[in-house]
């Protein structure tokens, strides 16, 4: 493999790790609600994910797998995806 393919392979599994608030909650089936909470906490909470684990970008959350996995474990698989 040369150093473009292993570059490109890199920049997908960086890009894996990254999910939107609604993508996370579709394949964790977590409310959207929650997430946003568990992102920016609530008047009587505090944040549950770590700075690193999400972030605002424009009116998007962003979560990272990482972090979707500390707090609700691993992805539950799915039936498209035992095919």
């Amino acid at each position: 493999m040369n150093n473009d393919d292993e570059l490109k392979n890199k920049q997908a599994e960086a890009l894996e790790e990254v999910m939107s608030l609604g993508e996370a909650a579709e394949r964790w089936k977590i409310s959207p609600n929650t997430l946003k909470t568990w992102c920016s906490g609530s008047k009587r909470n505090y944040p549950k994910f770590e700075c690193y684990e999400c972030r605002k970008s424009g009116k998007y959350w962003l979560i990272t797998r990482s972090g979707m996995e500390r707090m609700a474990g691993s992805e539950p698989i799915n039936e498209e995806q035992e095919k």
